[in-house]
């Protein structure tokens, strides 16, 4: 799958973001997934750029696990690690695990856990998330 978006107008400010999406199964429990994003402000020195690559492994049909890590250079440089385990404890319950680590603070942030339940023609996610306190 490849996604190409272009240019959007709002309040008369014109920001022309280019996005690159590649999502590439590798084999049966190996997935890759590659983001490039560009964003300028017309008339503007303002520009960001940003890469995100994960790889997702899927160890059987009730367990994974995902590691990725994102650049981005605005408004400083920045490198974060994320990853998560999911797992899945019954026909109609998982249970999933994630965390990123931010290498400019030396520590992890936005731990979160979620629960899911199938609920035969619904569905319900509970999810607590412990976010990093501002700086």
């Amino acid at each position: 799958m490849i996604n190409i978006r272009d240019t959007v107008t709002e309040n008369r400010l014109r920001l022309t973001p280019l996005i690159i999406e590649l999502k590439a199964p590798v084999s049966k429990r190996i997935d890759t997934y590659t983001r490039f994003s560009k964003q300028e402000l017309a008339d503007s020195q303002w520009s960001t750029k940003s890469i995100y690559t994960e790889g997702s492994y899927f160890i059987n049909p009730f367990a994974n696990f995902m590691l990725g890590i994102s650049y981005t250079d605005y408004p400083y440089e920045n490198i974060q690690y994320k990853n998560s385990a999911a797992f899945r404890i019954s026909n109609k319950w998982r249970i999933k695990y994630s965390t990123i680590f931010d290498t400019t603070g030396g520590k992890f942030r936005d731990n979160t856990i979620d629960i899911y339940r199938d609920l035969h023609c619904w569905e319900t996610t509970v999810s607590y998330k412990k976010r990093s306190a501002v700086e």
